[in-house]
Protein backbone atom coordinates (compact mmCIF):
# COMPACT_ATOMS: atom_id res chain seq x y z
CA UNK A 1 0.00 0.00 0.00
CA UNK A 2 1.25 3.47 -0.92
CA UNK A 3 0.91 6.64 1.13
CA UNK A 4 -1.21 9.17 -0.72
CA UNK A 5 0.60 12.45 -1.22
CA UNK A 6 -1.24 15.53 -2.44
CA UNK A 7 0.57 17.41 -5.15
CA UNK A 8 0.01 21.12 -4.52
CA UNK A 9 -2.47 22.34 -7.12
CA UNK A 10 -4.18 25.75 -7.00
CA UNK A 11 -7.08 24.32 -9.00
CA UNK A 12 -7.81 21.72 -6.31
CA UNK A 13 -6.84 23.70 -3.20
CA UNK A 14 -10.42 24.97 -2.96
CA UNK A 15 -11.49 21.49 -1.76
CA UNK A 16 -10.22 22.56 1.66
CA UNK A 17 -13.30 24.79 1.88
CA UNK A 18 -15.89 22.30 0.66
CA UNK A 19 -18.24 20.92 3.35
CA UNK A 20 -17.60 17.33 4.44
CA UNK A 21 -20.97 16.05 3.21
CA UNK A 22 -20.15 17.15 -0.35
CA UNK A 23 -16.67 15.63 -0.19
CA UNK A 24 -18.31 12.38 0.96
CA UNK A 25 -20.06 12.15 -2.42
CA UNK A 26 -16.73 12.64 -4.20
CA UNK A 27 -15.19 9.89 -2.04
CA UNK A 28 -18.00 7.56 -3.10
CA UNK A 29 -17.24 8.15 -6.79
CA UNK A 30 -13.50 7.68 -6.22
CA UNK A 31 -13.74 4.45 -4.24
CA UNK A 32 -16.82 2.55 -5.45
CA UNK A 33 -18.63 1.79 -8.68
CA UNK A 34 -22.26 2.61 -9.42
CA UNK A 35 -23.33 -0.59 -7.66
CA UNK A 36 -21.50 0.56 -4.51
CA UNK A 37 -18.82 -2.12 -4.87
CA UNK A 38 -15.36 -1.09 -3.65
CA UNK A 39 -12.58 -0.75 -6.20
CA UNK A 40 -9.72 -3.05 -5.21
CA UNK A 41 -7.13 -0.73 -6.75
CA UNK A 42 -8.08 2.49 -4.92
CA UNK A 43 -5.82 3.66 -2.09
CA UNK A 44 -8.01 6.10 -0.20
CA UNK A 45 -9.96 3.64 1.94
CA UNK A 46 -6.73 1.86 2.81
CA UNK A 47 -4.97 4.98 4.05
CA UNK A 48 -4.86 4.99 7.86
CA UNK A 49 -5.17 8.77 7.98
CA UNK A 50 -8.42 8.61 6.03
CA UNK A 51 -9.74 5.61 7.95
CA UNK A 52 -9.19 7.34 11.29
CA UNK A 53 -10.77 10.64 10.24
CA UNK A 54 -14.26 11.51 11.44
CA UNK A 55 -15.08 13.91 8.62
CA UNK A 56 -13.95 13.90 4.95
CA UNK A 57 -13.18 17.60 5.28
CA UNK A 58 -10.29 16.86 7.67
CA UNK A 59 -8.51 14.86 4.94
CA UNK A 60 -9.53 16.78 1.82
CA UNK A 61 -5.90 16.62 0.64
CA UNK A 62 -5.98 12.80 0.62
CA UNK A 63 -9.18 12.86 -1.43
CA UNK A 64 -7.54 15.23 -3.91
CA UNK A 65 -4.45 12.98 -4.00
CA UNK A 66 -6.59 9.94 -4.81
CA UNK A 67 -8.03 11.80 -7.80
CA UNK A 68 -4.57 12.96 -8.91
CA UNK A 69 -3.08 9.46 -8.85
CA UNK A 70 -5.78 8.05 -11.11
CA UNK A 71 -5.28 10.74 -13.72
CA UNK A 72 -3.38 10.94 -16.96
CA UNK A 73 -2.09 8.04 -19.00
CA UNK A 74 -2.58 4.86 -16.97
CA UNK A 75 0.82 3.37 -17.71
CA UNK A 76 2.69 6.56 -16.92
CA UNK A 77 0.67 7.08 -13.79
CA UNK A 78 1.37 3.55 -12.60
CA UNK A 79 5.06 4.48 -12.62
CA UNK A 80 4.26 7.68 -10.75
CA UNK A 81 2.51 5.66 -8.06
CA UNK A 82 5.49 3.34 -7.74
CA UNK A 83 8.36 5.81 -7.88
CA UNK A 84 6.83 9.01 -6.51
CA UNK A 85 5.15 7.67 -3.38
CA UNK A 86 1.67 8.24 -4.76
CA UNK A 87 2.20 11.76 -6.11
CA UNK A 88 -0.15 12.35 -9.04
CA UNK A 89 -0.80 14.91 -11.74
CA UNK A 90 -2.55 18.26 -11.81
CA UNK A 91 -6.24 18.91 -12.31
CA UNK A 92 -5.52 20.70 -15.61
CA UNK A 93 -3.72 17.60 -16.92
CA UNK A 94 -6.57 15.39 -15.72
CA UNK A 95 -9.03 17.55 -17.64
CA UNK A 96 -7.00 17.47 -20.87
CA UNK A 97 -6.77 13.68 -20.69
CA UNK A 98 -10.49 13.30 -20.01
CA UNK A 99 -11.40 15.59 -22.93
CA UNK A 100 -9.38 13.34 -25.23
CA UNK A 101 -11.11 10.23 -23.93
CA UNK A 102 -14.62 11.52 -24.63
CA UNK A 103 -13.47 12.61 -28.08
CA UNK A 104 -14.25 16.28 -27.58
CA UNK A 105 -11.89 18.62 -29.38
CA UNK A 106 -11.42 21.73 -27.31
CA UNK A 107 -9.44 24.72 -28.55
CA UNK A 108 -9.92 26.48 -25.23
CA UNK A 109 -6.87 28.07 -23.64
CA UNK A 110 -8.29 28.73 -20.18
CA UNK A 111 -9.42 26.18 -17.62
CA UNK A 112 -12.97 27.44 -17.20
CA UNK A 113 -13.70 27.11 -20.94
CA UNK A 114 -12.18 23.62 -20.97
CA UNK A 115 -14.45 22.66 -18.08
CA UNK A 116 -17.45 23.93 -20.03
CA UNK A 117 -16.36 21.94 -23.10
CA UNK A 118 -15.88 18.79 -21.02
CA UNK A 119 -19.30 19.18 -19.46
CA UNK A 120 -20.92 19.68 -22.89
CA UNK A 121 -19.10 16.66 -24.29
CA UNK A 122 -20.18 14.40 -21.42
CA UNK A 123 -23.69 15.79 -21.55
CA UNK A 124 -24.03 15.05 -25.28
CA UNK A 125 -22.76 11.48 -24.84
CA UNK A 126 -24.90 10.69 -21.81
CA UNK A 127 -28.31 12.00 -22.79
CA UNK A 128 -30.14 11.28 -26.05
CA UNK A 129 -33.12 13.57 -25.48
CA UNK A 130 -32.37 15.78 -22.47
CA UNK A 131 -34.72 18.54 -21.30
CA UNK A 132 -34.02 21.78 -23.16
CA UNK A 133 -33.13 23.68 -19.99
CA UNK A 134 -30.85 20.97 -18.56
CA UNK A 135 -27.63 21.98 -20.31
CA UNK A 136 -25.48 24.20 -18.14
CA UNK A 137 -27.15 23.07 -14.93
CA UNK A 138 -26.98 20.09 -12.59
CA UNK A 139 -23.34 19.26 -13.24
CA UNK A 140 -23.16 17.02 -10.18
CA UNK A 141 -26.32 15.21 -11.29
CA UNK A 142 -24.62 14.46 -14.62
CA UNK A 143 -21.57 13.17 -12.74
CA UNK A 144 -23.78 10.88 -10.68
CA UNK A 145 -25.66 9.61 -13.76
CA UNK A 146 -22.41 8.71 -15.52
CA UNK A 147 -21.06 7.05 -12.37
CA UNK A 148 -24.20 4.91 -12.00
CA UNK A 149 -24.53 4.14 -15.73
CA UNK A 150 -20.89 3.83 -16.67
CA UNK A 151 -21.27 0.93 -19.15
CA UNK A 152 -23.82 2.90 -21.14
CA UNK A 153 -21.61 5.99 -21.16
CA UNK A 154 -18.45 4.04 -22.05
CA UNK A 155 -20.19 2.45 -25.04
CA UNK A 156 -20.84 5.92 -26.41
CA UNK A 157 -17.22 7.01 -26.13
CA UNK A 158 -15.32 7.06 -29.47
CA UNK A 159 -14.22 3.61 -30.72
CA UNK A 160 -10.87 5.04 -31.81
CA UNK A 161 -10.14 5.99 -28.20
CA UNK A 162 -11.24 2.69 -26.70
CA UNK A 163 -9.06 0.75 -29.14
CA UNK A 164 -6.05 2.42 -27.52
CA UNK A 165 -7.02 1.23 -24.03
CA UNK A 166 -4.12 -0.80 -22.60
CA UNK A 167 -4.25 -3.70 -20.17
CA UNK A 168 -2.50 -2.90 -16.90
CA UNK A 169 -1.63 -5.41 -14.20
CA UNK A 170 -4.50 -7.46 -12.84
CA UNK A 171 -7.15 -6.52 -15.42
CA UNK A 172 -6.94 -2.86 -14.41
CA UNK A 173 -7.54 -1.14 -17.72
CA UNK A 174 -8.21 2.45 -18.63
CA UNK A 175 -11.96 1.78 -18.81
CA UNK A 176 -12.34 1.35 -15.05
CA UNK A 177 -9.81 4.10 -14.46
CA UNK A 178 -11.90 6.55 -16.48
CA UNK A 179 -14.96 5.25 -14.67
CA UNK A 180 -13.38 7.04 -11.72
CA UNK A 181 -11.84 10.13 -13.27
CA UNK A 182 -14.61 11.24 -15.65
CA UNK A 183 -17.45 11.45 -13.09
CA UNK A 184 -14.98 12.70 -10.46
CA UNK A 185 -13.80 15.55 -12.69
CA UNK A 186 -17.41 16.46 -13.45
CA UNK A 187 -18.20 16.48 -9.75
CA UNK A 188 -15.19 18.71 -9.07
CA UNK A 189 -16.33 21.05 -11.87
CA UNK A 190 -19.70 21.26 -10.13
CA UNK A 191 -18.03 22.03 -6.80
CA UNK A 192 -15.74 24.65 -8.38
CA UNK A 193 -18.73 26.30 -10.07
CA UNK A 194 -20.66 26.40 -6.79
CA UNK A 195 -17.64 27.79 -4.96
CA UNK A 196 -17.15 30.52 -7.57
CA UNK A 197 -20.85 31.40 -7.51
CA UNK A 198 -21.42 31.01 -3.78
CA UNK A 199 -21.89 34.71 -3.08
CA UNK A 200 -24.28 35.06 -6.04
CA UNK A 201 -26.17 31.92 -5.04
CA UNK A 202 -27.00 33.36 -1.64
CA UNK A 203 -27.38 36.97 -2.85
CA UNK A 204 -24.33 38.16 -0.93
CA UNK A 205 -22.29 41.24 -1.82
CA UNK A 206 -19.19 40.40 -3.86
CA UNK A 207 -17.25 43.38 -2.46
CA UNK A 208 -17.91 44.85 0.96
CA UNK A 209 -16.59 47.31 3.52
CA UNK A 210 -17.56 46.70 7.14
CA UNK A 211 -17.93 48.83 10.24
CA UNK A 212 -17.98 46.35 13.13
CA UNK A 213 -18.92 47.75 16.55
CA UNK A 214 -20.58 46.51 19.72
CA UNK A 215 -20.27 45.28 23.28
CA UNK A 216 -17.26 43.65 24.91
CA UNK A 217 -16.70 39.94 24.24
CA UNK A 218 -19.71 39.75 21.94
CA UNK A 219 -18.03 38.08 18.98
CA UNK A 220 -16.77 40.93 16.79
CA UNK A 221 -13.33 39.39 16.23
CA UNK A 222 -14.86 35.91 15.94
CA UNK A 223 -17.19 37.08 13.17
CA UNK A 224 -14.30 38.68 11.31
CA UNK A 225 -12.35 35.43 11.48
CA UNK A 226 -15.38 33.42 10.34
CA UNK A 227 -15.70 35.73 7.36
CA UNK A 228 -11.99 35.53 6.58
CA UNK A 229 -11.34 31.78 7.07
CA UNK A 230 -14.72 30.12 7.59
CA UNK A 231 -13.67 28.88 11.01
CA UNK A 232 -11.98 30.10 14.17
CA UNK A 233 -9.25 28.88 16.47
CA UNK A 234 -10.40 27.25 19.70
CA UNK A 235 -8.94 30.05 21.82
CA UNK A 236 -9.05 33.41 20.08
CA UNK A 237 -7.14 36.33 21.52
CA UNK A 238 -9.28 39.11 22.91
CA UNK A 239 -9.03 42.45 21.11
CA UNK A 240 -7.85 45.49 23.03
CA UNK A 241 -8.04 49.01 21.61
CA UNK A 242 -7.94 49.18 17.82
CA UNK A 243 -6.44 46.43 15.67
CA UNK A 244 -6.26 47.32 11.95
CA UNK A 245 -6.78 44.50 9.45
CA UNK A 246 -5.82 44.48 5.78
CA UNK A 247 -8.15 43.81 2.88
CA UNK A 248 -8.72 40.10 2.30
CA UNK A 249 -10.65 37.64 0.18
CA UNK A 250 -13.05 35.47 2.18
CA UNK A 251 -11.91 31.88 1.68
CA UNK A 252 -15.34 30.26 1.73
CA UNK A 253 -17.42 32.92 -0.02
CA UNK A 254 -14.73 34.28 -2.34
CA UNK A 255 -15.87 37.88 -1.73
CA UNK A 256 -13.49 40.80 -1.32
CA UNK A 257 -13.52 42.57 2.05
CA UNK A 258 -11.95 46.01 2.39
CA UNK A 259 -9.46 46.66 5.17
CA UNK A 260 -10.72 48.13 8.42
CA UNK A 261 -10.31 48.18 12.18
CA UNK A 262 -11.21 45.48 14.70
CA UNK A 263 -12.43 47.59 17.63
CA UNK A 264 -12.61 46.54 21.27
CA UNK A 265 -16.03 46.85 22.90
CA UNK A 266 -15.05 49.07 25.84
CA UNK A 267 -17.04 52.18 26.72
CA UNK A 268 -14.19 54.47 25.66
CA UNK A 269 -14.67 53.53 22.00
CA UNK A 270 -18.37 54.41 21.83
CA UNK A 271 -17.76 58.10 21.10
CA UNK A 272 -15.76 57.07 18.03
CA UNK A 273 -18.51 54.90 16.47
CA UNK A 274 -19.38 57.46 13.78
CA UNK A 275 -15.75 57.65 12.76
CA UNK A 276 -15.40 53.86 12.61
CA UNK A 277 -18.46 53.28 10.43
CA UNK A 278 -18.25 56.31 8.14
CA UNK A 279 -18.58 55.32 4.45
CA UNK A 280 -18.99 51.61 5.30
CA UNK A 281 -21.47 49.57 3.27
CA UNK A 282 -22.41 47.41 6.23
CA UNK A 283 -22.50 48.31 9.92
CA UNK A 284 -22.69 45.36 12.30
CA UNK A 285 -23.41 45.81 16.00
CA UNK A 286 -22.65 42.77 18.17
CA UNK A 287 -23.98 42.06 21.65
CA UNK A 288 -24.27 39.02 23.92
CA UNK A 289 -27.84 37.70 23.58
CA UNK A 290 -27.46 35.41 26.57
CA UNK A 291 -26.34 38.24 28.86
CA UNK A 292 -29.11 40.45 27.47
CA UNK A 293 -31.83 37.93 28.37
CA UNK A 294 -30.29 36.07 31.30
CA UNK A 295 -27.58 38.20 32.93
CA UNK A 296 -25.49 36.75 35.71
CA UNK A 297 -24.50 38.47 38.95
CA UNK A 298 -21.62 40.34 37.34
CA UNK A 299 -23.67 42.07 34.62
CA UNK A 300 -27.23 42.52 35.85
CA UNK A 301 -27.50 45.80 33.93
CA UNK A 302 -26.27 44.34 30.60
CA UNK A 303 -29.56 44.94 28.75
CA UNK A 304 -29.61 48.53 29.97
CA UNK A 305 -26.03 49.05 28.78
CA UNK A 306 -26.90 47.59 25.38
CA UNK A 307 -29.84 49.92 25.05
CA UNK A 308 -27.57 52.82 25.96
CA UNK A 309 -25.32 51.87 23.04
CA UNK A 310 -28.34 51.45 20.77
CA UNK A 311 -29.42 54.97 21.74
CA UNK A 312 -26.02 56.34 20.73
CA UNK A 313 -26.11 54.46 17.42
CA UNK A 314 -29.60 55.80 16.77
CA UNK A 315 -28.71 59.42 17.55
CA UNK A 316 -25.31 59.59 15.86
CA UNK A 317 -25.62 57.14 12.98
CA UNK A 318 -29.17 55.98 12.20
CA UNK A 319 -30.93 59.32 12.72
CA UNK A 320 -28.37 61.16 10.65
CA UNK A 321 -29.09 58.81 7.76
CA UNK A 322 -25.54 57.46 7.58
CA UNK A 323 -26.65 53.86 7.32
CA UNK A 324 -30.33 53.31 8.02
CA UNK A 325 -30.69 50.37 5.68
CA UNK A 326 -27.30 48.76 6.20
CA UNK A 327 -27.06 48.55 10.00
CA UNK A 328 -27.57 45.08 11.48
CA UNK A 329 -27.67 43.86 15.08
CA UNK A 330 -26.28 40.42 15.91
CA UNK A 331 -26.92 38.75 19.27
CA UNK A 332 -24.34 36.06 20.02
CA UNK A 333 -23.82 33.30 22.61
CA UNK A 334 -27.34 31.85 22.31
CA UNK A 335 -25.75 28.42 22.84
CA UNK A 336 -25.44 29.40 26.52
CA UNK A 337 -29.23 29.65 26.87
CA UNK A 338 -31.63 26.83 27.68
CA UNK A 339 -33.22 25.35 24.56
CA UNK A 340 -36.61 27.03 25.07
CA UNK A 341 -34.98 30.42 25.62
CA UNK A 342 -32.73 29.83 22.61
CA UNK A 343 -35.70 29.31 20.30
CA UNK A 344 -37.46 32.40 21.61
CA UNK A 345 -34.36 34.60 21.96
CA UNK A 346 -34.84 36.76 18.87
CA UNK A 347 -38.53 37.45 19.56
CA UNK A 348 -37.91 38.24 23.22
CA UNK A 349 -35.10 40.67 22.45
CA UNK A 350 -37.10 42.32 19.67
CA UNK A 351 -40.18 42.74 21.88
CA UNK A 352 -38.09 44.21 24.70
CA UNK A 353 -36.61 46.79 22.34
CA UNK A 354 -39.71 47.98 20.50
CA UNK A 355 -41.75 48.11 23.72
CA UNK A 356 -39.44 50.75 25.24
CA UNK A 357 -40.89 53.48 23.01
CA UNK A 358 -37.40 54.98 23.06
CA UNK A 359 -36.06 56.58 19.91
CA UNK A 360 -33.72 53.67 19.22
CA UNK A 361 -36.75 51.34 19.04
CA UNK A 362 -37.36 52.74 15.53
CA UNK A 363 -34.21 50.99 14.31
CA UNK A 364 -36.01 47.71 14.96
CA UNK A 365 -39.68 48.57 14.39
CA UNK A 366 -38.88 50.18 11.03
CA UNK A 367 -36.56 47.30 10.06
CA UNK A 368 -37.81 44.09 11.74
CA UNK A 369 -35.19 42.07 9.85
CA UNK A 370 -32.31 44.07 11.31
CA UNK A 371 -31.94 41.65 14.26
CA UNK A 372 -30.30 38.22 14.16
CA UNK A 373 -29.25 35.80 16.91
CA UNK A 374 -26.64 33.09 16.50
CA UNK A 375 -24.14 30.78 18.11
CA UNK A 376 -20.88 32.05 16.61
CA UNK A 377 -18.90 29.25 18.21
CA UNK A 378 -20.77 26.67 16.12
CA UNK A 379 -21.38 28.78 13.01
CA UNK A 380 -18.17 27.55 11.40
CA UNK A 381 -18.78 26.46 7.83
CA UNK A 382 -17.27 22.99 8.41
CA UNK A 383 -19.46 22.36 11.48
CA UNK A 384 -22.73 23.94 10.41
CA UNK A 385 -22.72 25.20 6.84
CA UNK A 386 -26.38 26.23 6.98
CA UNK A 387 -25.87 28.42 10.06
CA UNK A 388 -22.69 29.86 8.54
CA UNK A 389 -24.54 30.85 5.37
CA UNK A 390 -27.49 32.23 7.35
CA UNK A 391 -25.10 34.45 9.30
CA UNK A 392 -23.36 35.67 6.15
CA UNK A 393 -26.64 36.23 4.29
CA UNK A 394 -27.91 38.33 7.17
CA UNK A 395 -24.76 40.38 7.61
CA UNK A 396 -23.76 40.75 3.95
CA UNK A 397 -26.96 40.13 2.01
CA UNK A 398 -27.85 42.48 -0.82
Amino acid sequence: MLDLEYRKDPDLDFLEFVPGYELADLVKILTTNGANEKYSFQELDKDLRFKSSKDPHSCWNLIAAELQTFGGDTRANLLRRIFKNGSGITYAELLDDALEIIGYKSDAKNLKKKEEDFYKGCFTLMYDNPPVDFLGKNIKILANDIWKNWKLFWKKCPVSIKNKVPLIGDNIISGPKYQITIPSILYVIGLRKEKNELADKYNILSNVSLGIIGMQQSGKSTYLELLRNGEVEEQMKRTFGEVPYEAFQAKVLGINVEGGVDIAGGDANVVHYSEYVMNKERILFFFNAKSYLKPDESNLDYAEKCQGRFHYVYEKIYKDGIAQKSIKFIGSHIDELEETDRVQAKDKIYDSLVSTNAGFAKMFSENPDALFVTDLKHAQWSDNFEEYINLMKFSLGV
